[in-house]
């Protein structure tokens, strides 16, 4: 199977994000996964894009945020990316983020249901095979691999 890749760019709107979800949502659909792996890729695409929106562009709207969905062979492959905030500082919350089990997995989010925000890159790290953070041409990047059952 050859690689197929589409790419969508939406403003910095929190409107916008259920549609660019869905095209992952889709995707996902197209592969050989689970229900529950394909509600945690619409999950984490949502989570993304609203980091995008909360942190990368400090809630500014009309802002470009870039997503590019590609079903490769093996795995799902999702970058999401923005012009705004930095790379290094997106590196240092995912560094942060270290679940040894599903337990403590289980704690730390019971423990921040009562903050304002926090969980969405805690549940990208859990619920991804592989998250990454690069910069390209001026785009900062979070890019997140779920690999495909059976591959």
């Amino acid at each position: 199977m050859n690689d197929r890749k589409i790419t969508l760019e939406i403003r910095s709107i929190q409107e916008n994000v259920s549609l660019a979800a869905a095209a992952a949502s889709a995707i996902a659909g197209l592969a050989s996964l689970t229900e529950t792996d394909r509600a945690q890729i619409d999950l984490c695409a949502t989570e993304a894009l609203t980091n995008c929106i909360r942190h990368g562009y400090g809630s500014e709207a009309e802002h470009p945020i870039r997503m590019t969905l590609c079903l490769c062979q093996d795995h799902i492959r999702i970058d999401v990316c923005h012009r705004g905030g930095s790379a290094q500082a997106l590196q240092q919350a995912l560094d942060k983020i270290a679940f040894a089990t599903e337990d403590e997995f289980e704690a730390f989010m019971m423990q921040s249901l009562m903050n304002e925000g926090g969980r969405g890159l805690a549940l990208i790290k859990h619920y991804m095979n592989e998250v990454a953070v690069s910069v390209e041409a001026g785009w900062v990047c979070l890019t997140m691999i779920k690999r495909l059952v059976g591959q």
